[in-house]
């Protein structure tokens, strides 16, 4: 990993904290705000694997909460 050997502490501490803000809003179910959070992740460091898993995740869970919020919105529609 070459990022790995000419990050700063400080760009580490970033990087990581950066990751695990994203994995709690990925939990609490806000997968947007969570992948802003992975792409800068991954600006510091492209190689990152637990940013680049857990930005899977979020956006798998992102697209469902699309999926969710048209069914929603049709069954608003359908109920009046």
């Amino acid at each position: 990993m070459p990022y790995m050997t000419t990050m700063k502490p400080q760009e580490k501490q970033l990087k990581e904290g950066l990751v695990a803000r994203g994995a709690a809003l990925t939990n609490l179910g806000r997968a947007r705000e969570a992948l802003r959070d992975f792409d800068a992740a991954l600006h510091i460091d492209p190689e990152d694997a637990n940013a680049l898993k857990y930005r899977e995740i979020a956006r798998k869970r992102g697209r469902e909460e699309l999926v969710a919020a048209e069914d929603a919105k049709r069954r608003r529609a359908n109920t009046r």
